[in-house]
């Protein structure tokens, strides 16, 4: 077949997964040519992983026919994806955009559903083609200027914050706090106030006066003024000195005897 009849004809079969890939819109109708002739096409089984989040991006995958489920952390992400949508494609251009392309990374992962008839478009020749397409370079500059600008903008306002701009704010821990400011300041308040109570007692509290009479419960004897009579002194040098408590018994048995 002659190559510009095999090039019309590839055009016409892929006609739809190129109208639904935002990529092929950005090239040159050579590029465009050669990358279609380049698809190889790919089945994947139910359950199937077809790319895996956070690794390198190797390829562009379009459904031809057939369901993609897309996942992120684990969890299921959205619809699922149809004939003629592309996995990749996105992730490529803004690696792209970013002068990263040769490193480009796949945001989600993807599954297949049901059985599905695929064709994929390696990204080194992806890689090679785009290089030398003037209108892929083209949407490559201006993308990046934007980037370029949107990161300035961004920086601008985080360095005019710290400068004192509008400074962070800063919740305080006190009795005082306005539960609008500080959602916790009902429970600070309580826990601040009885601090206070705390601190105050070794202010304000002194020693109680004490009743300086006493009285023993057992003998009947006692005492006034805090002064202890001469039989308390006795009876505390006797608690005090269990010597001296042997000798009194000793003493007072010779006397008996006597």
């Amino acid at each position: 077949m002659p190559p510009a009849l095999n090039a019309v004809l590839n055009l016409a079969v892929n006609r739809k997964l190129t109208a639904r890939c935002p990529l092929f819109s950005k090239l040159t109708s050579a590029s465009l040519l050669t990358l279609i002739a380049d698809l190889q096409p790919l089945v994947f089984v139910p359950g199937q992983m077809i790319i895996v989040e956070q690794q390198p991006l190797t390829a562009i995958y379009f459904i031809n026919k057939g369901m993609v489920q897309l996942i992120k952390a684990g969890e299921p992400q959205g619809t699922l994806l149809r004939d003629n949508d592309n996995l990749g494609a996105e992730d490529y251009m803004e690696a792209a955009v970013a002068g990263q392309a040769d490193d480009a990374i796949n945001r989600l992962s993807a599954r297949a559903v049901t059985y599905c008839d695929m064709s994929q478009l390696a990204a080194h020749r992806l890689n090679e083609e785009v290089a030398t397409d003037a209108e892929f370079q083209e949407y490559v500059r201006i993308n990046a200027a934007k980037l370029q600008e949107r990161q300035r903008l961004v920086l601008q306002r985080i360095k005019s914050n710290f400068a004192g701009g509008d400074a962070p704010r800063r919740f305080t821990l006190s009795a005082e706090s306005d539960s609008s400011n500080f959602p916790f300041s009902k429970r600070t308040s309580g826990l601040a106030a009885k601090l206070r109570s705390v601190k105050g007692l070794g202010r304000d509290c002194t020693p109680a006066k004490q009743d300086t009479s006493m009285r023993s419960e057992g003998d009947g004897t006692s005492s006034t003024n805090g002064s202890p009579t001469n039989e308390d002194d006795g009876n505390d040098s006797i608690r005090k000195s269990p010597s001296v408590a042997l000798k009194a018994a000793a003493s007072s048995s010779s006397s008996s005897s006597s």
